[in-house]
């Protein structure tokens, strides 16, 4: 049987925790323990204490049971009174598709390290793509071990990485260079 409610997700060690509703907890709970495992969860600050504490660290308590109808407004009390960490999202809403403002990706980048919680070296170092910037005639003028260096390269912070992996798919320029990964 589905249970409707509100849920927490708490890491034993530093206390701090996350709130969800949802019409199915025991679904919900399968899918944060496996976007987690894969490390793609929305919540960034989540995923990070996850990665730095790991699995077992992390305790899944349904917090209240409840009909469809009063879910987020349950929630909303819940994240109010309790102020999760863990949590993106200060209102109760579905977050997914949700695209986020530079600003906010910089705000959730702050309090992640402003909380000390930093993703550790092999998570983003097995994620670089190592390319390289190519002439007109196709010879390599600069190798680059990740496609942020790259980016710092043609004057342009890291979150242009898709225009030049979207070069690389297409085989067309961008920023005067045509562009290759690392074979």
């Amino acid at each position: 049987m589905k249970i409707i409610g509100i849920y927490k997700i708490e890491s034993r060690t530093s206390g701090k925790f996350y709130i969800g509703s949802t019409l199915n907890i025991k679904s919900r709970w399968s899918r944060h323990k496996s976007d987690l495992r894969a490390r793609i969860h929305h919540s960034l600050i989540l995923q990070r204490a996850w990665d730095k504490y790991g699995e077992n660290d992390f305790e899944f308590t349904i917090l209240e049971e409840c009909g469809k109808e009063k879910i987020l407004e349950r929630e909303q009390d819940y994240l109010d009174k309790l102020l999760p960490v863990y949590n993106i999202c200060p209102n109760a809403q579905n977050c997914l598709g949700k695209r986020d403002s530079e600003e906010t990706k910089k705000k959730k980048r702050d309090i992640a390290l402003k909380l000390g919680i930093k993703p550790p070296k092999e998570t983003w170092e097995k994620k670089q793509k190592q390319v390289t910037a190519l002439d007109e005639t196709g010879n390599p003028i600069q190798h680059f071990v990740s496609l942020a260096e790259a980016c710092r390269f043609v004057g342009r912070d890291c979150t242009y990485v898709s225009t030049i992996t979207r070069a690389i798919k297409r085989d067309i320029k961008a920023y005067g260079y045509k562009w290759e990964f690392k074979k």
